[in-house]
């Protein structure tokens, strides 16, 4: 089972890698600077907010959903893709079968 990172967690995570404040979110959806951090510092928050924030900073829900380790499933899963070409390779058996 994965260990995902939770939602707000990583949008904060997020942010703070973009090097964008607090406050340049709060500015933009025309928000108090310590709402948006009391928000950013909590397990969860409302949809519409999290949208809102996604917006301003340019991040999708691909962004926070996908990659939840970093990109590592990502790379794993690149790195079974060659080695199962590999496997291909030798295997002539398989490589007839599937060439015809």
């Amino acid at each position: 089972m994965l260990n995902m990172e939770p939602i707000v967690h990583k949008l904060k995570r997020l942010i703070r890698e973009k090097n964008i404040s607090h406050a340049s979110i709060a500015e933009d959806l025309g928000k108090h600077r310590t709402f948006i951090t009391r928000k950013l510092g909590g397990d969860s928050m409302e949809t519409k907010l999290l949208e809102d924030i996604m917006g301003v900073v340019g991040l999708t829900y691909e962004d926070l959903v996908c990659n939840q380790q970093g990109g590592d499933l990502q790379r794993q899963i690149e790195e079974l893709r060659q080695e199962v070409n590999m496997i291909k390779e030798y295997i002539p058996e398989y490589k007839k079968r599937n060439d015809s």
